[in-house]
């Protein structure tokens, strides 16, 4: 079972042609149910460059399933396989349709955003970055988009319960032409960070951890 007591879902996709949408799915337990929200944001550049107006998309979420590796809410899902993560959203204003799929051999999404949480850690920050392509549609009442190589991420930032007991998170990421990097410095009460980061160069892929944050 992948979900945690608080779980923060990030699928995030950049295409080729300047088009950037971000899906942010959370989902906490409180008692013995979960609350779950969907944000959706997305935004693309015009032909000289300059970002246009975003779309931005917000709604709460009802989840019906989560007995496996699949996610099943009550305007969609989020699937898991050894091989592709599917993620399929639909109602009166917005649908998604999005399949991510890799090439590296010897890793899955299981095995990366599936990992528990480390026994002194308050929060934890699982990723599969760089690794994906994503190809699928979004479709709002004003156009539609259609991926078909994009380079997608997915994280996820989870904790057995709500972190009240964290006192810091730094995370973020930056795409510049052949250069990707994204990092998080997550700190706990005793202000010691547990860092990461990832380094995309010339298709080759570089983790480093242990940072120290200034």
């Amino acid at each position: 079972m992948i979900l945690s007591g608080y779980n923060k879902f990030i699928f995030s996709i950049f295409s080729e042609n300047k088009e950037y949408l971000i899906l942010s799915v959370y989902v906490v337990r409180v008692g013995g149910k979960f609350i779950s929200f969907l944000k959706i944001h997305y935004t693309k550049t015009n032909p000289s460059g300059k970002l246009l107006p975003s779309y931005v998309f917000n709604t709460r979420l009802s989840v019906i399933d989560n007995s496996d590796w699949d996610i099943v809410f009550s305007m969609g899902k989020i699937i898991f396989k050894e091989d592709e993560v599917k993620i399929e959203f639909s109602s009166n204003l917005v649908m998604i349709y999005l399949n991510y799929t890799w090439e590296q051999k010897g890793i899955n999404p299981k095995g990366e955003l599936g990992k528990d949480i480390s026994e002194n850690d308050i929060i934890q920050w699982n990723s599969f970055d760089f690794r994906s392509y994503v190809k699928g549609h979004f479709i709002t009442p004003y156009s539609t988009t259609e991926f078909k190589n994009a380079i997608g991420n997915i994280d996820l930032v989870k904790a057995r319960k709500i972190p009240v007991m964290l006192k810091g998170l730094l995370w973020n990421r930056l795409h510049f032409e052949d250069l990707d990097l994204a990092f998080s410095f997550i700190f706990n009460t005793d202000n010691k960070p547990d860092s990461k980061l990832y380094l995309l160069h010339n298709k080759n892929i570089t983790e480093f951890s242990d940072l120290d944050y200034h």
